[in-house]
């Protein structure tokens, strides 16, 4: 008898900015693993994270790790963009809670004394290469939006074109209603709208 793989339900967020923005963050929420509660809840505490592509792994800081009060599950060698030699750090399985409801349960992070910039944890590829991240700018106003699982390709290179052929065929068309609409005048035809 064969198993049915289990659907994973589509979560997705999108955050926008007012202007543009050169460092792409969201607000999480962050609890303990625990491999018998497959429904586990957020804490109340608002995390605000930074969106990080250059990172292999997500992290939190010492502080978060001590204020969440979370249990170490081991330690691993991690070499960061600012430490020139890999460092000895803890390791913790917690559940992360992105905007929207997007959960991802019993991920590994590492620990780190310090985040750049402030922030308590960092959503790094391990869980941006689950689904799909897309970051946009259109009038000067920076949007990124994510979703899990992927569900669909985004090739922008097929888009432009798709949309360049839609103009072209609007543009094509008003030529020739109004083509047409001027042999109208001339008592030819009936006017088209």
């Amino acid at each position: 008898m064969s198993k049915k793989k289990e659907r994973i339900q589509s979560q997705a967020f999108t955050r926008s900015y007012n202007g543009i923005s050169k460092v792409l963050t969201c607000t999480i929420h962050i609890s303990e693993y625990d491999p018998k509660n497959q429904r586990p809840t957020p804490t109340k505490r608002n995390i605000e994270a930074i969106i990080d592509t250059g990172a292999m792994g997500s992290v939190i800081t010492e502080k978060l790790s001590k204020d969440a009060n979370l249990t170490p599950s081991g330690k691993m060698y991690v070499k960061g963009a600012y430490t020139p030699e890999p460092k000895l750090t803890s390791t913790y399985l917690v559940n992360i809670f992105l905007p929207n409801r997007v959960s991802f349960v019993g991920t590994k992070v590492t620990e780190s004394e310090s985040l750049v910039g402030g922030y308590d944890a960092l959503i790094g590829m391990d869980i941006i290469t689950s689904g799909d991240l897309a970051v946009t700018n259109l009038n000067g106003k920076t949007k990124v939006s994510f979703q899990y699982p992927s569900t669909h390709d985004i090739d922008f290179a097929k888009e432009i074109k798709r949309v360049i052929l839609e103009r072209q065929i609007k543009e094509k068309f008003k030529r020739d209603r109004a083509n047409y609409n001027k042999s109208i005048k001339k008592g030819k035809r009936r006017k088209i709208k």
